[in-house]
């Protein structure tokens, strides 16, 4: 019984109204057996006793299909990394997503834990939610490959196999189509600049990693010279150059208003707003989540500037 939790419902009033409406039973006498399952699913609900003698092979019986009994301890460790994956996504960060719900391993197999527990079930969800997106990607790149932006292509597969290739179901898909383009000449010279540009990226989610990070596409700009790699990089720099200016004028405006100046604001900054719009473009032309994010800051940089009203084209493209 240590696997069960007994619950006593009258079979009157209105909370046996609402159990028998979710829970139909069999038969009108009582008392009423029910077996609910972890994620609420009715397993068994009849009117009569089990028979004597066979209550412990009838709950062995039910057990059995009621999916893994976790630990507190796994509990709570699903709980914490469903919450960061959630998280995560929320910010439309897949790779930040993805590394939580690794820590699952752990406890059972991605995708496929076998309990019915609610942060178990959650955490199969989120697994199967980022398969899907990272099966989108694949796509959206094989697209671009067949078409007339190929390095885009490349760098999308190759970000996706830094992002997805831990999910079960793409470890295979990412490994063979990464070899497909090393077999290709012309797309094997486009693998080289999209690996190191993808690692540049990826400096960005470490820790006190943005220096790093800023070195390692100066670094992409001048060895990949008037390629698409070193134009992308320069476009992102520019990204942080104007995110470092625009903290900088936050600080500098925060600054100015405690020490009591009842100056005028500081005039809008075009330039910054064309470098967020710039910025906004590439990513969606990368297919980024991040295309929104930059547009509207072009907005709010110089809402009157013909750089916002172009952001604000863009914002309805991307709705």
């Amino acid at each position: 019984m240590a696997q069960f939790v007994p619950l006593k419902v009258e079979t009157k009033g209105d909370q046996w109204a609402r159990w028998a409406s979710k829970y139909p039973p069999q038969g009108n006498g009582i008392p009423i057996l029910y077996i609910i399952r972890a994620d609420g699913q009715q397993m068994y609900g009849q009117s009569g006793p089990v028979p004597d003698g066979e209550l412990s092979p009838f709950l062995l019986r039910h057990l059995s299909q009621a999916g893994r009994v976790l630990t507190d301890q796994e509990s709570a460790a699903l709980g914490e990394a469903v919450e960061a994956a959630q998280k995560a996504m929320e910010q439309g960060d897949a790779f930040a997503a993805v590394r939580s719900v690794n820590t699952v391993k752990k406890i059972g197999p991605l995708g496929n834990l076998g309990s019915f527990a609610k942060a178990a079930v959650e955490a199969d969800q989120l697994v199967q939610e980022l398969t899907e997106q990272g099966k989108t990607r694949i796509e959206q790149a094989r697209q671009k490959l067949a078409g007339d932006d190929q390095f885009q292509g490349v760098l999308q597969l190759v970000e996706a196999k830094r992002v997805y290739a831990s999910l079960p179901e793409l470890t295979r898909d990412l490994t063979t189509a990464i070899r497909d383009l090393s077999k290709d000449a012309t797309l094997r010279e486009l693998l080289l600049p999209a690996e190191a540009l993808d690692r540049a990226e990826a400096c960005f989610a470490l820790p006190a990693g943005k220096k790093r990070g800023i070195a390692s596409l100066q670094q992409v700009a001048a060895r990949y010279a008037d390629t698409p790699a070193a134009k992308l990089a320069r476009q992102r720099l520019e990204e942080l150059s104007a995110e470092a200016a625009d903290e900088s004028s936050k600080t500098s405006a925060a600054s100015s208003g405690a020490g009591g100046s009842s100056g005028e604001a500081p005039a809008p900054d075009a330039k910054r707003a064309a470098s967020y719009l710039r910025m906004a473009r590439a990513m969606e032309a990368k297919g980024s989540s991040r295309a929104a994010e930059y547009a509207q800051k072009a907005i709010e940089t110089a809402p009157d500037s013909e750089e916002a009203r172009e952001a604000r084209k863009l914002l309805e493209r991307l709705r």
